[in-house]
């Protein structure tokens, strides 16, 4: 996994914001970083 492709996860989570106003409470949200990394993590484990 690149920066690249945690950088585009990382934008689409921002703009779904899947959080909603909850996401302003969440002091190490780091802008859905960790769960941009937990998704590619997830989709190279079942896709290769």
């Amino acid at each position: 996994m690149t920066q690249l492709q945690i950088d585009k996860v990382k934008k689409i989570l921002i703009e779904w914001n899947p959080l909603g106003n909850r996401a302003k409470e969440i002091s190490d949200l780091n802008n859905y970083e960790t769960e941009a990394i937990d998704i590619l993590f997830f989709f190279d484990k079942i896709v290769l």
